[in-house]
């Protein structure tokens, strides 16, 4: 069974702030939008840490979006 990834109302109202400073609020993100982007930038800085190729990272960050968009 996949893991799945929870999180509570107290951490979005924690995260969606500090997400639209970043991302900016002209679009509408949904708060699934908003842990999603989190986590694929989470793994991104991660990879960037250990010192992999960003071309690497993007195309994991793209396995990992598509990963998790169909469950």
């Amino acid at each position: 069974m996949p893991a799945q990834l929870t999180v509570s109302d107290e951490a979005l109202d924690l995260l969606r702030p500090l997400f639209s400073q970043v991302e900016g609020s002209c679009e509408v993100w949904t708060d699934e939008e908003i842990v999603t982007r989190l986590l694929i930038r989470g793994v991104m800085a991660y990879g960037q840490t250990a010192g992999r190729e960003f071309a690497d990272m993007s195309a994991l960050a793209g396995t990992l979006r598509e990963t998790i968009a169909t469950g």
